[in-house]
């Protein structure tokens, strides 16, 4: 290499790109949620219905589905509240952030702080339609929505860079 392939990002998150990453984030947890409630409404109300068989397991999965559905959805309207309420309150994540990325990891900028993040400290990459998820703890991630990037080009060559200096196998980015 005869240059240092760079790529240098800014930007401030909005409320959206979290509650996009919260969706991805969740989603797994959400369907076993409700799978879970639908298994159980099915049983619960097992009892509650006679008649022929075919009659109480359609009547049944009707109630388990709008009841498992119902509950589904409040669940998911208290997690996008709770992502809401905590960027109200959390006055950096609104600062304008300044991400570089290159050969020897990833430097994020906030104002007078500076982290570094090696390679090795990211344990999995998602790209998503709108954003970036680099994972360096099972809950914590870096967020590079894609409206940082001022071109395609740039966010190419973040992609050419992940993929060749990071050793995890989770590294799921579009083609």
């Amino acid at each position: 290499m005869t240059h240092k392939e760079e790529v240098t990002v800014s930007g401030a998150l909005k409320l959206d790109d979290l509650l996009h990453h919260n969706r991805y984030h969740n989603k797994k947890f959400v369907l076993g949620y409700f799978l879970f409630a639908f298994i159980l409404m099915f049983i619960l109300s097992a009892n509650a219905i006679t008649g022929s068989l075919i009659l109480v397991v359609i009547i049944n999965g009707f109630i388990a589905l709008l009841v498992a559905g119902t509950v589904t959805f409040i669940f998911i309207f208290l997690l996008r509240l709770k992502v809401s309420k905590e960027f109200k309150s959390d006055q950096m994540i609104k600062s304008e952030m300044t991400y570089t990325v290159n050969e020897e990891g990833i430097n994020q900028t906030l104002k007078r702080s500076n982290t570094h993040y090696e390679w090795t400290d990211i344990l999995s990459v998602y790209e998503q339609d709108v954003l970036f998820q680099l994972y360096v703890s099972k809950n914590k991630a870096i967020l590079l929505p894609k409206r940082f990037f001022e071109t395609k080009q740039e966010r190419e060559l973040f992609k050419d860079i992940v993929t060749r200096y990071i050793t995890t196998k989770k590294v799921k980015l579009k083609g």
